[in-house]
């Protein structure tokens, strides 16, 4: 019983530790997640102790010139803030302690996990920061820096012109967290990149694009759409076709695209099984009305 026990808390410190030295993982494969699952951080938090002077002695850990592993600090300051309210008053503070933290220091970790901190805060002050962030040659950072765009609202502060050297990158991973992320922005700039990625031949990439389409009240070629719902694609497994599906019922159900759409509705309601694509394609259906 001990082994068994010394085992299973071996492979939980192995977990953690792969979590912390790859802090891109969680975020690798973002294949048409809804895009508010896409953007939580690290799941369950511990609490920690103090209130308000939990995030306030983590700062000051960040800032300390003695302290360790800084990292360390940021990585349970972003867990905390994503957990916790801050108070209104003291964002504006916290936003420039980040900042101040991130142009201090070399260290992508401590960086990524500012970053991540910063998004947290979902708060419109933060985008003159993000911004600076989306120059970085850090991946992790690159990631980390559109899921905190994501976790705000749509503002003609953000920099979305940079955003197409992310999805001229070659990096499919960004490419599909930059377009879940112009996709909720609405983004009705990027239709004619959007138009050229629907056409990619990674799949996910394809309907992805055809997603941020939809997102701007433009239909992309609905035989594709047609065959991801009737046959199985190739390069998808089942979780990321499904995924897929319900991201471009969404978009249907929220621009409300009427080209074609009402007849494709229609007919996926009668011939559908998976109870969840019919309930989406029924509101997607009635916001058509």
């Amino acid at each position: 019983m001990h082994s068994i026990k010394k085992n299973i808390m071996a492979k939980k410190k192995t977990t953690l530790k792969d979590e912390i030295s790859n802090p891109s993982s969680g975020f690798i494969v973002p294949v048409a997640i809804v895009i508010g699952g896409f953007l939580i951080i690290w799941g369950i938090t511990k609490m920690l102790a103090g209130g308000t002077s939990g995030y306030r002695s983590l700062v000051q850990d960040l800032q300390s010139k003695t302290f360790g592993n800084r990292w360390v600090a940021a990585y349970d300051l972003s867990k905390y803030i994503a957990s916790n309210q801050v108070p209104k008053e003291d964002i504006a503070w916290l936003i420039q302690e980040l900042d101040d933290v991130y142009q201090s220091t070399d260290d992508e970790r401590t960086r990524n996990f500012v970053v991540l901190a910063m998004g947290a805060l979902k708060d419109e002050r933060g985008i003159i920061f993000l911004n600076k962030y989306l120059e970085s040659e850090d991946k992790n950072v690159k990631y980390s820096t559109i899921i905190g765009l994501s976790n705000l609202n749509a503002s003609e502060q953000i920099n979305y012109a940079y955003l197409e050297n992310y999805l001229n990158s070659g990096d499919n991973p960004l490419i599909q967290a930059t377009l879940l992320m112009l996709s909720k922005h609405k983004v009705t700039s990027f239709e004619e990149k959007f138009r050229q990625l629907s056409h990619s031949a990674n799949p996910i990439t394809k309907y992805n694009a055809t997603t941020a389409l939809l997102s701007i009240g433009k239909l992309s070629n609905l035989n594709n759409i047609n065959a991801l719902f009737d046959k199985s694609v190739s390069g998808l497994d089942e979780v990321q076709q499904k995924s897929l599906q319900l991201n471009i019922l969404r978009a249907m159900s929220e621009k409300n695209p009427k080209i074609n759409i009402v007849e494709f509705l229609q007919n996926l309601i009668k011939k559908t099984t998976n109870l969840e694509l019919k309930t989406k394609a029924k509101q997607a259906l009635l916001s058509l009305n």
